[in-house]
């Protein structure tokens, strides 16, 4: 039997594509970090194990959820633990394996537990950065994970994940992944307070019928379309080379393991664009090429990483003005079918085509005034007679020192911007006024642009909950108001009309699931209550949540409440989000799954204890 061969890929390094060939299999691996972790150096949040001894194979690829506390560490924790408990043994039949991978999962919570508790946190952090890391520590870390058992002594695979991290199959005919169900859902996943959150899930077939599986991390997404064969491994370099480019670059892992004893077929790379030029029509810079057999698209790259894709049959892209920058030549093409081709020889640009970089700013020098001679007061002469009482002269102010002609040129400038600044103020002002904004703006309810780009429907759980219940938000939400006096004073409260159907306690989130619009707004903000005036925190908030109901109010904007039993967001529960700054379903239904909010004004009490406000007392203006 050949030696065990562990292996394990470091979070705080990236590992190219690297395989290893066996009599009965192969497989091959890597690890990449986002761009964002490599630029701070902190450790991704991907883990990645395997474990073989020639005969049998077990990997554990599990992706840390980022809004958990320090999600690496559930990803380490839970990964460790399953290839050990993995290579244990091979289970029975499907059902024992399921039965005893449960037990195993829920006892990892105690130890697991322990380890967060005692997680330092760095001492460099900002005071509220320390805070939050702190309330999340209360909540735990968590992760998703795809684990595989392949006994090739045996002739039998297992397989088991919660998550959406991608597992897919493919047989002698094609791929065969439509075997494992529409099971890999976003919400399921494993916790170290918690365990196991949602359903776990298994599956079993021969190692007869399997030809080569894939898994990977949400960070190489990209792989769900393009991906429709075995890739070679300059291929997936690429990919994940080209996933870092992106703005939404993630961690990605890749495991892959095939059976027999060589690698399945793989197509030779597409050959380079050949003739590939610079030419200047018009002061404008076009890169032509010309085509290449089986094409599907080109893939135009500048030396500062600028990135544009061109669909076959084109073979020419006109470079925009604003592309053109010092550091951005030369240039390359390559052609892709599914995987990428080799890259054609590097182009310079024009030099007189690039953009120079911007100069610095122009600092005007200030000449200081000139000194001015000082006129010595004359002194009268003695008169023979008794001289009268002198009144000492004051003395001549030095002229003022001209101004310098360049300063004197920008004062109007100033002037101007000073005045515009002030109009602007006083505008947006005057729109963000309640009163104003319900005059200029009479739709309450944001409809977002049919353009915006949304994500997937995700599925609404139904998992009962085994934890204790958030509790839900009262009926009465009451907003500080803003201009305390003696007297009373008419504040919004937030009523629920009777026939609205609240969230059951003990259950999980149910409603309708709304984005963050991160396109437009980099945060968003979470009021206490559904006014303007009220309480407000500014969070980094990408995931998808559950709201539970709605306020559409002529004098407010349209607000969303966000449900509880949100496991990441359980200080969030009761609370609102504009509507705005959330994607809505075009289709309008969600209107139709969620209560109304309306507000009812009604006087609040008076803080002075003498006065009593009036029962009839007619509502004063809205300030």
């Amino acid at each position: 039997m050949t030696d065990e061969t562990p292996i394990t890929l470091s979070q705080e390094s990236e590992t190219p594509v690297t395989a290893q060939q066996r009599q009965a299999f192969g497989y091959r691996y890597a690890y990449s970090r986002s761009a964002d972790s490599r630029v701070h150096q902190d450790q991704g949040e991907d883990y990645l194990a395997i474990h073989e001894n020639g005969q049998r194979l077990v990997f554990a690829l599990c992706d840390g959820v980022s809004q958990s506390f320090y999600g690496n560490l559930a990803a380490r924790l839970l990964g460790e633990a399953l290839v050990y408990w993995l290579w244990k043994g091979s289970p029975a039949n499907e059902e024992t394996f399921q039965k005893d991978l449960e037990a195993f999962l829920d006892s990892l919570v105690e130890p697991a537990s322990k380890q967060v508790e005692t997680y330092p946190i760095p001492q460099n952090l900002a005071l509220m950065t320390h805070q939050v890391l702190e309330q999340k520590r209360a909540v735990g870390s968590e992760s998703t994970f795809v684990a595989s058992l392949l006994d090739f002594a045996a002739g039998q695979l297992f397989l088991a994940w919660m998550g959406d991290s991608r597992l897919r199959l493919w047989g002698e005919d094609g791929e065969i992944t439509s075997r494992l169900g529409e099971s890999f859902h976003t919400a399921e996943r494993w916790s170290t307070r918690r365990g196991r959150i949602g359903d776990l899930h298994i599956f079993s077939m021969p190692l007869s019928e399997l030809r080569y599986l894939i898994a990977y991390s949400d960070g190489l997404a990209r792989l769900d379309k393009i991906m429709a064969r075995h890739f070679r491994d300059a291929s997936i370099d690429s990919i994940i080379e080209d996933a870092l480019l992106r703005p939404e670059s993630d961690d990605t892992s890749f495991c892959e393991v095939w059976s027999g004893g060589q690698r399945p077929v793989e197509r030779p790379p597409l050959s380079a664009p050949p003739d590939i030029k610079v030419e200047v029509e018009e002061g404008r810079a076009r890169v032509r090429w010309h085509p290449v057999a089986r094409a599907a698209f080109y893939e135009v790259r500048f030396a500062d990483e600028q990135t544009f894709n061109v669909y076959a049959p084109g073979r020419s892209f006109e470079i925009p003005k604003e592309a053109l920058r010092p550091d951005a030549h030369p240039v390359r093409v390559r052609a892709w079918d599914q995987e990428p081709g080799d890259w054609s020889a590097e182009l310079p640009i024009p030099q007189e085509l690039l953009q120079p970089a911007a100069p610095p700013p122009q600092v005007i020098p200030v000449s200081p005034p000139r000194p001015q001679p000082v006129v010595p007061t004359p002194v009268p002469s003695p008169a023979p007679t008794a001289p009268p009482p002198v009144h000492p002269r004051p003395t001549p102010l030095p002229p003022p020192s001209p101004v310098p002609a360049r300063t004197s040129r920008l004062l109007p400038f100033i002037s101007g911007g000073l005045v515009i600044l002030l109009v602007g103020c006083l505008v947006g002002m005057l729109l963000f006024w309640p009163p104003f904004h319900a005059i200029f703006f009479s739709s309450p309810t944001f409809i977002p642009s049919p353009t915006i780009h949304r994500r997937p429907p995700y599925p609404l759980p139904t998992q009962t909950s085994s934890v204790a219940p958030f509790p839900l938000a009262t009926e009465t939400l009451t907003p500080t108001p803003i201009f305390p006096s003696t007297t009373a004073y008419l504040s919004p409260i937030v009523t629920i009309s009777p026939t609205d159907t609240l969230q059951p306690v003990g259950t999980l989130p149910t409603g309708v699931l709304l984005c963050p619009n991160s396109k437009i707004y980099d945060h968003i903000e979470v009021l206490e209550n559904p006014t303007p005036f009220s309480k407000l925190q500014t969070l980094r908030i990408t995931d998808c949540l559950y709201f539970d109901a709605w306020l559409d109010d002529p004098n407010y904007y349209g607000y969303f409440r966000i449900a509880p039993e949100q496991e990441e967001y359980l200080d969030l529960a009761g609370k609102w989000i504009m509507g705005s700054r959330l994607e809505l379903p075009e289709d309008m239904l969600w209107k139709q799954s969620l209560p109304q909010v309306t507000l009812t004004p009604i006087p609040s009490p008076t803080l002075t204890p003498s006065q009593t406000p009036s029962p009839t007392r007619t509502p004063p203006a809205t300030p």
